[in-house]
């Protein structure tokens, strides 16, 4: 997250609509983040959890949409359904 003032107004608020700007996440090639893989494999273990959780019950509401990038393969789309 990019708490710069100048790049992010209230930069400490959460905004899902909020324009993003590049991204600073694990970078990339040889100035990766050493941390790239212990913390994707942490994010994919409560994800794990999550969905396996009793309550509250989500489903994919529509299909899950993948944008080509590299490295970090993420999506361009997931939307979620919260309830029964």
């Amino acid at each position: 997250m990019n708490t710069a003032d100048h790049v992010n107004v209230d930069p400490d608020r959460f905004d899902p609509a909020r324009a993003a700007p590049r991204t600073l996440v694990f970078g990339g090639g040889a100035h990766h983040c050493p941390g790239m893989n212990p913390a994707r494999t942490k994010i994919a273990a409560v994800l794990m959890a999550m969905a396996h959780a009793p309550a509250p019950r989500a489903a994919f509401a529509e299909e899950p949409v993948r944008r080509r990038s590299m490295p970090l393969r993420d999506f361009a789309s997931l939307t979620v359904r919260l309830g029964d």
